[in-house]
């Protein structure tokens, strides 16, 4: 039930663009001096860690699927310099453009793992804690509880 609710909610055509205007304007309103520059993993080390999120969750058979359409989008993204805010931003980019193509169930499935994908991509504790919480207020800001 609480799947099918959370895979409605998702479907909305709206959601990521809402998502992602709340990210742009809480990185707008926080200050230079706290936002964070952060390094991505290289592509070496992302890959491995997105595939373990997956595998880690008992989502073997999801892998080929997201091998091909989901993780080469962030890994394009692999060792840049981008403020936390901005990863956010990627993320719910590379997530729309992937359930854009999927089953509701599986797309469903994925947003329930986006915290844990977005640990891989910012490893430094600060910078992933602010950027949660700008993800948790894009989804508040929607009426949504966070994962």
């Amino acid at each position: 039930m609480l799947k099918t609710i959370i895979v409605s909610a998702i479907v909305g055509a709206g959601l990521i663009a809402r998502i992602l205007w709340a990210a742009y304007r809480k990185q707008r309103n926080i200050p230079t001096n706290k936002a964070m520059l952060v390094t991505l993993p290289p592509e070496e080390l992302m890959l491995p860690g997105l595939r373990a999120v997956a595998v880690l969750n008992d989502l073997d058979d999801l892998l080929p699927g997201l091998d091909k359409h989901f993780f080469p989008l962030l890994l394009k993204n692999a060792g840049k310099e981008i403020f936390d805010v901005g990863v956010v931003m990627i993320l719910m980019r590379a997530y729309q453009e992937y359930s854009a193509n999927q089953s509701a169930e599986d797309h469903g499935t994925l947003f329930v793992l986006l915290p844990q994908y977005l640990a891989v991509l910012i490893t430094d504790p600060t910078a992933y804690k602010q950027a949660l919480q700008v993800y948790k207020e894009g989804l508040l800001s929607l009426g949504l509880r966070d994962n």
